[in-house]
């Protein structure tokens, strides 16, 4: 991993385990522009698991429930650890995430609480908070 990828890479590791997903999702913009072909999609799922967060916390649940889809069609195929990173976990909490969404529905979209949202750690996956 180059210096720059791993730097915004753990930027944007950071910002999303502190609920910083706006910060998040720039960071990773960041990194996803500057990486090879080979890896967009990775970033660009990490980029849309987070913008999924963030439409989590503005109670905007249609947005929310396409990005989470799209960020799991876009991890799903990663089958190795690209970055120290369990994809494959990152996807399963994603669906656990996606799943929960859809029980509450629009209407209680609010008791989808902050203590709900994973953490995403490099060389052992996503946990739960």
């Amino acid at each position: 991993m180059t210096d720059p990828t791993a730097s915004l890479l753990a930027a944007g590791l950071e910002a999303f385990n502190a609920g910083a997903f706006w910060e998040s999702h720039e960071h990773l913009e960041t990194l996803w522009k500057i990486s090879a072909p080979s890896e967009r999609d990775l970033f660009q799922g990490l980029i849309q698991l987070a913008a999924a967060f963030l439409k989590v916390e503005r109670a905007e649940y249609r947005p929310a429930v396409t990005l989470f889809e799209k960020a799991i069609a876009r991890l799903s195929p990663y089958r190795n650890r690209p970055h120290g990173l369990d994809v494959q976990e990152i996807v399963a909490i994603a669906a656990t995430s996606l799943e929960r969404l859809r029980e509450l529905g629009p209407d209680q979209l609010d008791r989808f609480g902050s203590d709900e949202f994973p953490r995403l750690e490099p060389d052992s996956g996503a946990s739960s908070r």
